[in-house]
């Protein structure tokens, strides 16, 4: 018959209890919250100490687990009352809780982890082979502790085991959609953006995208797109307190499932409204930070942003990023024909403004 952990301890328990000729056995463990003990398992005619007291101060099988904790070896209280640890023991405990003895119980990395405890009702000097005895049966409980530890391990692998299928489609999904953003023919370098947002869009189920360009607490939004076809929102607005502040700041990717419920902050979209979800990411241009990538849903969505899309986030960025870049060489080498030509102009109307002639 397949048996778990409690059930395991449980035997221990019994094993103690029998053997030593004790009326309480426990096992307590660190991992609770800080400075609280957690009781794995206790069996015995002695009352429940959580039932009894609330204080941790107050548990005597908390206070030999702490006691173990520091000291790394067995502790044995042969007279409870003459243990100035315990002092603080309600009467009401202390009757049941005369003497005890308590093992350390080891982590799978070696650690001390907790002890297994016994105790009395009546003074006891606890011999040699008790201490052996409840030594080999605390090993057995760091055995088990070890085995759950790794079937924990295991059953995590094995999740990820059977996940990554499906991850490697959505993978490939996201790499696709990028590609095709990326390849889409195109008339200029906008509607290569554009391209590009579409493409982010499908591939992380939002609905809108944008590039925004950002001076002071002003941003331009130099590319947009919104898979409804919704109407441009204005081409300037204010980012103080908004997504693209929020992205600017930490210079790193910036995400959020459920942004009307459990955002950090009170992020707007770039259509000034908050969004459900969004992701965004930083551009820097030539060394200098340009202004921020963002996508967002108008609904939260189901699952958290993966790595994997904040991976495909950060390439779009940097494939927007070059065709920021090319833009901008355009740009000035219209400026410079722009110039040329009107030099030429000036000098065929006797003008030489630059003193060239």
């Amino acid at each position: 018959m397949k048996e778990d952990g409690e059930t395991a301890f449980r035997h221990v328990l019994r094993a103690a209890l029998r053997t030593l000729a004790a009326p309480r056995a426990s096992i307590v463990v660190v991992g609770g919250p800080p400075g609280r003990p957690v009781v794995l398992g206790s069996l015995g005619l002695l009352p429940a100490c959580d039932d009894v007291v609330d204080a941790v101060s107050s548990r005597p099988e908390h206070m030999l687990c702490e006691l173990v904790l520091q000291q790394g070896r067995p502790v044995n209280v042969p007279w409870v009352p003459d243990h100035p640890r315990f002092a603080a023991i309600p009467d009401t405990v202390a009757a049941h809780f005369r003497a005890c003895l308590a093992v350390p119980v080891f982590a799978p990395d070696g650690a001390v982890y907790g002890a297994l405890i016994v105790a009395d009702r009546v003074r006891r000097d606890w011999p040699e082979d008790d201490l052996v005895a409840l030594g080999d049966l605390a090993r057995c409980v760091s055995d088990v502790i070890a085995l759950r530890t790794r079937l924990h391990v295991l059953r995590s692998l094995t999740g990820k085991l059977e996940a990554a299928p499906e991850r490697e489609h959505r993978l490939r999904a996201l790499r696709d959609s990028i590609f095709e953003g990326l390849t889409a023919p195109a008339g200029n370098s906008e509607e290569r953006l554009i391209a590009l947002l579409a493409a982010g869009c499908r591939a992380f189920g939002m609905d809108a995208g944008a590039i925004t360009r950002v001076s002071g607490e002003s941003g331009i939004i130099v590319a947009q797109y919104w898979h409804d076809g919704s109407a441009p929102v204005p081409e300037e607005r204010r980012v103080a307190g908004a997504l693209t502040l929020d992205v600017l700041s930490g210079r790193d990717v910036v995400h959020c499932r459920d942004c009307l419920n459990s955002c950090r902050q009170e992020c707007a979209g770039f259509d000034n409204r908050r969004p459900g979800a969004c992701i965004a990411v930083p551009l820097v241009l030539d060394g200098i930070l340009y202004g921020a990538l963002e996508f967002i849903g108008r609904d939260p969505r189901e699952a958290d942003w993966s790595a994997d899309e904040c991976a495909a986030v950060r390439i779009i960025g940097a494939l927007a990023t070059t065709q920021l870049g090319v833009m901008g060489q355009i740009d000035r080498l219209r400026r410079s024909e722009s110039a040329l030509l009107g030099y030429v102009l000036d000098l065929r109307a006797g003008h030489d403004p630059l003193g060239l002639a």
